[in-house]
């Protein structure tokens, strides 16, 4: 799933069930995860609801729990990942393999009030979850953007600002500045 197809099946509130965000572009990233968890929050109960979990260990039950049990005074749960590791099947590098076998078969039966998503920074394409994942749910990289698309942003963002920017300016700023949106 692209980017521009993420961003338009969230603006018509179609959920997916799991998504999985991963890739360089922090900036991009981390924005559509709050899109993904504000479609799924604001109700009083939210501390019911909403689960997050942060690293590679983390207790299966728990998890487990928190997916069977049905949503409370709201219509879905929310469960966020970051860093699980679980999308990268070496054990040195990624989840141990109890993860990935639990989430190979936990992903097959996920009710339709449960969402999950997956926040990771590197996973491998290869990997038979990611496989699964990107088929029937939704996997969207977020790779750093062009030079060219970085200065039309970094004009637009300057004008959200109030301020005025020339292209040659923004393509300035962007050759001098690290990769990333987070740099400018």
């Amino acid at each position: 799933m692209t980017v521009k197809e993420l961003a338009a099946q969230l603006k018509i509130g179609a959920p997916c069930g799991v998504y999985l965000l991963f890739g360089e572009e922090a900036f991009l990233k981390t924005h559509y995860l709050r899109l993904i968890t504000e479609q799924f929050s604001g109700s009083p109960f939210d501390e019911l609801n909403v689960f997050r979990f942060e690293g590679k260990e983390y207790s299966t039950d728990v998890v487990e729990n928190a997916i069977e049990g049905p949503p409370v005074m709201a219509e879905h749960k929310l469960l966020v990942f970051s860093g699980s590791l679980v999308f990268k099947p070496d054990g040195r590098t990624g989840a141990k393999q109890e993860y990935r076998d639990y989430w190979e078969k936990r992903l097959r039966d996920i009710p339709e009030y449960c969402h999950v998503v997956f926040f990771e920074d590197d996973v491998d394409k290869r990997s038979a979850l990611y496989k699964f994942v990107n088929k029937h749910f939704a996997a969207c990289e977020f790779a750093y953007l062009s030079e060219n698309e970085m200065t039309n942003w970094t004009v637009k963002l300057f004008k959200t600002m109030g301020k005025s920017l020339s292209a040659f300016d923004a393509q300035h700023l962007v050759g001098i500045c690290d990769a990333g949106m987070h740099s400018v």
